[in-house]
Order: C-alpha cells, then sequence, then structure tokens
C-alpha cells in the first residue's frame, strides 16, 4: 500500500515487499489465517463486504509505483501465498 502512496513512497529510495500483500481479495480466499485479512478489513469476510477489502489494497494503486522494490517471497510461508509476491513482481515489469 505504502509504495501506491507518492507522500510516503517518496521518504524512501527503495522498497522491501517481504512476503508482502499485493491484492487483499485474492489473499482473503487463498489464506487458511483469515483472521489477519478480515481484521485489516474490519473484520468482515471478503464475501460479506467486498468493499471493505478496497480501501488499502496495495492492487488498487499500482499505477502510482514509482519507487524500486525488492520483493521477498518463499514458498514455505504459508500465511501469505508467494502468488501475491509473483503479483507484485509482474505489476513492477
Amino acid at each position: 500500500w505504502i509504495a501506491g502512496q507518492p507522500e510516503m513512497s517518496s521518504r524512501f529510495r527503495t522498497l522491501v515487499n517481504h512476503n508482502g500483500l499485493f491484492d487483499m481479495r485474492a489473499m482473503g480466499y487463498s489464506t487458511e489465517e483469515l483472521f489477519f485479512t478480515e481484521h485489516d478489513a474490519g473484520n468482515y469476510t471478503v464475501y460479506d463486504n467486498p468493499s471493505a477489502y478496497e480501501v488499502y489494497n496495495p492492487v488498487n494503486y499500482v499505477a502510482n509505483w514509482t519507487q524500486p522494490m525488492l520483493i521477498i517471497v518463499g514458498a514455505h510461508d504459508y500465511r501469505v501465498p508467494e502468488t501475491q509476491g509473483i503479483g507484485a513482481f509482474t505489476a513492477l515489469q
């Protein structure tokens, strides 16, 4: 999310994305640990209140990304699917 906020991302020369979320909607459907996504969306599930997942959804701000980003993902992170990092990598291309 910070990468898409120029007033925040411009404070850094580069950003590090370590198993970060790229699309909160997809994350809500692809993780077995629902606490984190529901907590960040005001205790709503993605199907009960989809708009709650859009406010801070990084995928909505990709057009504003300007800073270089190091993306670190791992297949053994069982909370954040590696496809979240691959999505961010693809957006940066």
